[in-house]
Order: C-alpha cells, then structure tokens, then sequence
C-alpha cells in the first residue's frame, strides 16, 4: 500500500509541476504578446498620420507678404473702377490624412465694380462664375476633368442651381507699414449656394500702368456653406478619404477705371481714355 501511495504521490508532483510549466509557459507568451502589441500600436501611432486641424502654418497675410511687391505700384485714384474678365480665382484644396495630397484650380470672375474714395475701396461687388470652376492640378496628376465635373455636381457647388457666387464688400481699412504701402484687410459677405457669410482676409491693392490690381487671401471653412461631401464633421469611416474642411482662395482681381480721377493721381500712367478690354492677359499679374 504504501508503495500504492509513493506512486501516486510521484505521480501528482509530476502533474503539478508539469502545471506550473505550462502556467508559465503560458503566461510568458501572454506577456510577450502583450509587449508586443503595445510595441506595434506606439510604431503604429508614429506612422499614422494625424487628422489634425487644417490651421495654416502661415496666416493669410503672411502668406501675402511672402509675394513679391510689384515694381511700379502707386496709389489708387479716387475713381469707379469695373472688374474686367481677366480676373479669376486660384484655389487650393486637399486631404487631410495624405501627405502632400494638393489639388488646385481657378474660377472665373463674370463681372463687378468697385468705388475707390482717398485710396480705400469703399464700396465693391465681384460676381463669380460657378460654372468655370475647374481642376488645373490633381495630387493624382490625372483626373482634372473628373474633378471639375464633381465639383459642379450638387456634392459641392451645384452650379447648376446656382450659377453665380457673389462677394459685396463691407468694409475696407489700410493696414499698410513700411514694408507693404498697399496692404488692406477688406471684410464682406461671401454667398456661395445662396448662403452667405462674412470673411475677412489681407489684400494688396494697388494701381499700375492705368489699372487697378487687387491680390487677396482667404481661408474658407467649406461647411459653412453646407458642402460637407468628404468631411470628418458630418461622416465617420472616410479613412483617407477626409477632405479638408478648409480651402485657399486667392483673388486675383484686375479693374480699369470707368467714372473720376483723382487730381493727385500721376497721370502720365494712365492713357486719357481707357480700353474697356484687359490691359494685361487673363493669368497674368504685374511684376
């Protein structure tokens, strides 16, 4: 009997030690799998990319003074002034979970006027043609076409339903300094798809060669005017599909004087009747 009992006893200390090797065994796998994931999630983290807040490295009118000044500019003179059509905007839109994912393009101005008193404009409207929004440049570097469309389909401007965007300025005060004689800040209402909103943004405007030029800056939140297609706002699961909310604008505004001269106005610049036609060509501003 009592060889019956050492057997059996022999026979438990193998089992519980066979136990605690598998325990451990175990355990130490756990523990390794453990470190491991936390490892892979903390490279993981590094990788991914951060859906941060599109604010700009640069304001806006950093961004403007970062531009040449051009050679020849002078004040401009008290006068009504129309917008001609070779004024256009340049934008600028992109993804905010790939790096370096750009895409820009330009829209077209239909017409406009603005009324110039002492050297600030004190009144102004600009008419946009929605329906010359186009892609120049895709971070694909193909797909333009595709993109124009989409961006006139009632996913972003539905410009078949509305065909025009207006901008009527409010109000225009001097912000100019040694470095920059003709920076203003021009605050208005900006109606895209027949919501309006006002935004404010740094413009150079200055007069040369008989023309009036007008180069400003803003950054829109798109949502405002309820085109929400690819925002993190309003749908989850987009993964790198997340469109920035946030979009660059720069207008690039060329006008010829129509009504008054200023008497302080220099003008051996300027011919005595001016051309009702661009003086420039459409994509180009002075240097």
């Amino acid at each position: 009997m009592n060889k019956h009992i050492f057997t059996i006893g022999i026979i438990v200390l193998a089992l519980a030690a066979l136990g605690v090797g598998v325990y451990t065994q175990k355990n130490t796998k756990t523990k390794n799998t453990s470190q491991n994931l936390e490892v892979k999630n903390q490279e993981d983290t590094k990788k991914a990319p951060q859906d941060v807040k599109n604010t700009p490295a640069m304001s806006d009118e950093q961004k403007l003074e970062t531009k040449e000044m051009p050679q020849g500019a002078t004040q401009v003179a008290s006068a009504t002034y129309t917008i001609s059509p070779s004024s256009k905007v340049e934008w600028e839109g992109k993804k905010t979970l790939l790096a370096n994912y750009v895409d820009t393009g330009s829209l077209m101005v239909k017409e406009g006027k603005a009324v110039v008193k002492d050297g600030v404009i004190t009144s102004g409207e600009v008419v946009f043609d929605m329906n010359s929004i186009n892609a120049l440049a895709t971070a694909k570097q193909t797909g333009q076409d595709m993109l124009s469309n989409h961006l006139k389909s009632d996913a972003f401007f539905d410009v078949a339903t509305y065909p025009i965007a207006t901008f009527v300025l409010k109000e225009a005060s001097s912000m100019k300094n040694e470095n920059e004689p003709f920076l203003y800040t021009l605050k208005g209402d900006l109606t895209i798809k027949g919501i309006t909103n006002q935004v404010t943004m740094p413009a150079r405007v200055y007069s040369k060669e008989g023309s009036v030029f007008v180069d400003a800056l803003a950054t829109l939140d798109r949502t405002k005017w309820n085109i929400r297609f690819g925002s993190s706002k309003f749908f989850d699961n987009l993964a790198d599909n997340v469109i920035d909310d946030y979009f660059t604008v720069n207008f690039l505004l060329h006008a010829y004087q129509t009504e008054g001269v200023s008497q302080e106005f220099n003008k051996d610049l300027v011919p005595q009747e001016l051309p009702p036609t661009p003086l420039l060509p459409p994509t180009v501003m002075p240097k």
